[in-house]
């Protein structure tokens, strides 16, 4: 195991997603764990709760309009949402980190915790706040699907080199898809606010020329290289957008095809029992056998076609 000790001054609280032995100081088990486990020092908002038997903690840093309070609410509603997917969680304590500042954005999952970077006067309007709270699913996800189990390629992490992957539109588009899912499911969202997100993001695929260009797998492989934004738009999809229709796509054929009885819920399932931390990842035939196990169909003709 290592150890990481912090020399900071005595007003300051530090937290992260790894084992907290003293006041500054953590244990990780190994060497993927520690550099997996950001650290946040100095003075913060902090908040932490129980949702059955898993502990939660939201620390906020920097001033804003946000309410750490509802922020607590929703993410105890995406607790059940994550539950009635996949049962079992992969964690007994989560810390979800943001950062509040002028501006700010992105996020970035870890194996327990999430850091999010938010503009600090952002929270106050519905649908700047939504913007946060789909993130907060987003990253939220990602704790299945990617820290759990993810995609050979970058199973395990080659910290070296490029992973590459013809599977990350799975990694990162599907949980897009998911993401806006649970906010409807858990009724962030009403039914009008997910169709216009459905339909603004169906709007940014049909007026994107890449799609004619590069499917979602190359896409998926490309991500590493870089290209201008203008080359980019003109000669790749982008692999959350497409990832999220496709998933949605995949969702639908799944349950046209088994009268409603099964979806992309069971096929996310399957992955998580049967990838569970597994080092060597999943590969498409993987996921087209638990397709097939699921709707007794063969979708390696519309994989084909579509992905």
């Amino acid at each position: 195991s290592l150890t990481v000790s912090l020399n900071v001054p005595e007003d300051w609280t530090s937290r992260s997603g790894m084992e907290q032995t003293s006041v500054h100081q953590f244990k990780a088990n190994d060497y993927d764990e520690l550099v997996d486990s950001p650290i946040e020092s100095g003075i913060h908002e902090y908040v932490n709760f129980d949702v059955n038997d898993k502990k939660y903690g939201i620390l906020i840093w920097g001033e804003g309009n946000h309410d750490i309070a509802d922020i607590q609410e929703k993410a105890t509603l995406l607790h059940h949402e994550a539950e009635k997917v996949w049962g079992d969680f992969p964690f007994d304590d989560y810390l979800y980190m943001i950062h509040a500042g002028p501006g700010l954005r992105g996020a970035t999952e870890h194996v327990n915790s999430t850091i999010m970077q938010f503009d600090r006067f952002g929270f106050g309007d519905k649908k700047s706040y939504n913007r946060f709270l789909a993130t907060t699913a987003h990253e939220f996800i990602h704790t299945w699907n990617v820290k759990a189990y993810r995609p050979s390629g970058i199973a395990p992490y080659d910290y070296d080199k490029e992973n590459y992957s013809d599977l990350f539109w799975m990694a990162e588009g599907t949980t897009s898809y998911y993401d806006d899912l649970f906010m409807f499911r858990a009724g962030i969202y009403d039914q009008k606010d997910y169709l216009t997100k459905l339909s603004e993001d169906l709007t940014k695929h049909l007026t994107k020329p890449g799609r004619n260009y590069r499917s979602l797998s190359e896409s998926s492989f490309n991500t590493w290289q870089k290209e201008n934004s203008q080359r980019n738009h003109n000669a790749n999809v982008n692999i959350y957008l497409e990832g999220a229709l496709t998933t949605w796509f995949l969702d639908y054929r799944i349950r046209l095809a088994t009268n409603n009885k099964k979806s992309m819920d069971d096929v996310q399932s399957e992955l998580f029992k049967q990838h569970r931390n597994n080092d060597k990842g999943y590969t498409k035939s993987d996921v087209l056998t638990i397709i097939k196990k699921l709707t007794g169909k063969d979708f390696s003709a519309l994989w084909l076609a579509h992905i």
